[in-house]
């Protein structure tokens, strides 16, 4: 994986410039290698910020970095249902992937209901994806990087996080 790419995706995004569907499909590709080999119950260590739903309020996440602190310096839980309701699921949701490429040991994404591949087809996801005026395809994202269990989890276990000993789930 070259994170010279990764990182231009991230910088693009964060200035408000759409990927174009090559880049897309390459990070998606990317988290899912990095995603299916994750353990259904993933060890956190402590600090860690741990937050709750985000349904697509990118901005809202921005800022929760600037308050809490960029990625690697500080570790994040993300508890799922990354898009969804705000204006900006997909935006949202690419920034967390592109943080999950570049740094899988500071970001932990637990899937949420959200992030089915029903739920994506009935929900705002796929209605705002209908309407877009961008000209990037977003068909990669019809078939989230979550779609697929770890390989090391059982099947239908839902992800979760060990933080000190305490699980979280979504």
């Amino acid at each position: 994986m070259s994170t010279g790419s990764i990182e231009s995706y991230l910088a693009a995004l964060k200035a408000g410039i759409p990927i174009t569907e090559p880049q897309l499909r390459h990070l998606c590709s990317v988290v899912k290698s990095l995603l299916v080999e994750e353990c259904s119950v993933t060890a956190v260590s402590s600090p860690v910020n741990v937050c709750g739903d985000i349904h697509g309020q990118f901005y809202d996440l921005l800022e929760l970095f600037t308050t809490g602190g960029e990625i690697p310096a500080k570790s994040y839980v993300f508890m799922g249902d990354f898009v969804d309701r705000g204006h900006n699921s997909v935006e949202t949701l690419l920034l967390l992937l592109c943080l999950k490429a570049l740094y899988p040991a500071h970001i932990t994404l637990l899937r949420g209901n959200h992030e089915s591949r029903q739920i994506t087809q009935v929900r705002e996801l796929a209605k705002r994806e209908a309407r877009s005026a961008s000209p990037t395809s977003r068909a990669p994202l019809r078939e989230p990087p979550f779609a697929s269990p770890p390989s090391r989890a059982p099947l239908r276990e839902p992800p979760r996080a060990m933080i000190d000993r305490k699980e979280f789930s979504s």
